[in-house]
């Protein structure tokens, strides 16, 4: 593009140059391309590589420059950079044309780009939250394209990334499930009186929650329906005590759906989870905490 060509070299006059290799450029749509492919290929392969990774640093540079912020260019921005040999641009501007991906419906090339960004983080030092927001995103992608099996891979591996403990046996998940329903109980009869703030600050509960009950719908699909049910009593108990409306609401919708089940059913939870949802749908509506 010629305002990206400009901003490469600005003290070229573009319309005189543009006139005098006009014999070896096609123009479309604004865009210039050599003539034949020949001639690009021989004038590559003339670049030497130092070269080469310094004209791709000029290009992504000019490139911020004209189009700042434009998510269009993000892909070619992340090319450019990987060209260049610089990681961390790359990385930054793959996640970034991912998560346009995924808001496009571009699922397939979402999971092309999040699985490049994992291979990058790997070099760079990156916080343990931001590692596990990316694979989340990488398994919703997952999930989308109808990967059950590598959704759940991915959601686990976040939530062990994040220190949360995920069973891996139905002997792990029963014990698991029993605590969790313990603390329901004990949070039922005394409140914060017996429950002490987690370790965890408030996004990584809200981090944790979220993959929770991802995980939770992973499980649901896979007629998991124990792993399902103590994936939301943990995100339940963890947004309860840190008091965040909206996630709670969530959380209790979806126990109400999981405890429609029989045996559970016998137990009337169903219910009292709606109720509780309402309660706090009514909270972030008014965004009152004192419920």
């Amino acid at each position: 593009e010629i305002a990206i060509l400009q901003a490469v070299e600005p003290s070229v006059r573009m319309a005189y140059w543009l006139a005098s290799v006009s014999t070896v450029l096609d123009v479309t749509d604004n865009r210039y391309r050599f003539a034949h492919h020949k001639i690009r290929d021989v004038l590559l392969e003339s670049i030497g590589e130092v070269q080469r990774r310094t004209l791709h640093h000029r290009v992504a540079d000019a490139i911020e420059i004209v189009y700042l912020g434009d998510p269009y260019y993000y892909p070619l921005l992340a090319g450019h950079y990987r060209a260049a040999g610089e990681v961390q641009s790359e990385a930054i501007y793959a996640a970034l044309a991912a998560e346009q991906a995924l808001k496009n419906g571009l699922f397939n090339d979402a999971i092309s780009l999040l699985n490049r960004v994992m291979k990058l983080y790997e070099t760079l030092p990156v916080l343990s939250l931001k590692k596990a927001k990316l694979i989340g995103l990488l398994s919703g992608a997952y999930f989308s394209v109808g990967n059950l099996a590598a959704s759940r891979r991915t959601a686990e591996d976040a939530l062990r990334l994040l220190d949360v403990y995920v069973p891996r046996t139905g002997m792990e998940t029963g014990i698991d499930l029993l605590r969790e329903a313990g603390r329901q109980i004990l949070y039922r009869l005394m409140g914060h009186r017996v429950f002490k703030r987690r370790e965890f600050d408030p996004q990584s509960v809200q981090e944790i929650s979220t993959h929770l009950l991802h995980l939770g719908y992973i499980y649901e699909f896979e007629c998991e329906k124990w792993l399902a049910l103590c994936n939301t009593l943990k995100a339940i108990n963890l947004v309860e005590i840190d008091r965040m409306p909206t996630l709670e609401a969530v959380t209790y919708y979806f126990a109400a759906i999981l405890t429609q089940a029989k045996p559970l059913s016998y137990l009337g939870l169903a219910q009292r989870y709606i109720e509780r949802g309402e309660v706090a749908l009514a909270a972030t509506r008014q965004n009152d905490l004192s419920y």
